[in-house]
């Protein structure tokens, strides 16, 4: 670690090389010190905050957070975070280092969150969830010592505070509605939604190979996506998702008819929806 003088001013200077969060090689040089051991000091606190992470910016821990679970997690997933960080994220953090983002600073952060009239308490925790991923990301691959987001807490709840579902004479005053001819894909994908119970994704990727009419029974084994125009079929949400559930006789009368209509077997049942259709027609 050495320091060097300076002749004509008679002060002391830094220079040494370090490498930056990319691995590229710099010098850095500091002048204007009284006494060598200044120097000195500067030199290892420099390379000791270097080593926590103090040179990587939040947006650069975003792009290095979203580069690397590229492939890692489900377009659906990767698609949301993109969003969260983009939009709640990079508009307070961006440009500070990593190391310098407090609790205290979270916690006003969160504050303004909560205020927010337009985010429900669940998309309150999923961006603050986020927040917390993007931190320990970066204490596991660029040495931050903690989490800043831990001492700041939670907020938002993991919980919708009510669910509303429709009674069955609800669901016939809704179905009787839906009179017109275009409307028969409706009327079949609401019908198995209310005597299923299940999501929409789950829903828009059945086939008529996961119908079994004999057994009475629908096999759930993947979900139904649509990621800026691209329609993908993945994994269902959970492990526990992937599951085989019984229906009514009536129910299997209604899917095999609509099948028929089909103009191939291997066609999703309902290939002329989408969530957000389905969504409009409730």
């Amino acid at each position: 670690m050495p320091v060097y003088r300076d002749e004509k001013t008679k002060k002391y200077y830094a220079k040494f090389y370090y490498k930056d969060w990319r691995g590229q090689r710099h010098q850095k040089l500091k002048r204007g010190f009284s006494r060598s051991q200044e120097a000195k000091k500067y030199e290892r606190d420099f390379l000791n905050e270097l080593t926590q992470g103090s040179l990587i910016t939040f947006e650069h821990l975003c792009q290095h957070y979203l580069s690397d679970n590229e492939g890692r997690l489900k377009p659906t997933t990767q698609y949301t975070s993109k969003n969260i960080i983009r939009n709640w994220l990079l508009p307070v953090f961006s440009d500070m280092p990593i190391n310098q983002i407090t609790p205290l600073m979270i916690r006003k952060w969160q504050t303004e969150l909560m205020q927010h009239s337009n985010l429900a308490p669940t998309y309150q925790r999923s961006i603050n969830t986020k927040l917390s991923a993007l931190f320990n990301y970066a204490v596991k691959y660029y040495n931050l010592p903690e989490n800043p987001v831990r001492k700041a807490g939670t907020i938002g709840s993991s919980r919708s505070p009510h669910l509303s579902f429709w009674t069955l004479d609800e669901f016939k005053t809704f179905l009787s509605g839906l009179t017109d001819e275009e409307d028969v894909s409706f009327r079949v994908a609401f019908t198995t939604l209310f005597f299923t119970g299940l999501r929409l994704g789950e829903l828009l990727a059945l086939t008529p190979a996961d119908c079994n009419f004999q057994a009475h029974t629908l096999r759930i084994n993947k979900n139904y996506a649509q990621v800026t125009g691209a329609k993908i079929i993945q994994t269902p949400k959970t492990s526990k998702s992937n599951r085989t559930i019984s229906i009514p006789l009536f129910l299997c009368k209604i899917l095999q008819t609509h099948i028929n209509r089909l103009y191939s077997p291997d066609q999703r049942i309902f290939f002329n929806l989408n969530k957000s259709s389905l969504t409009r027609k409730s």
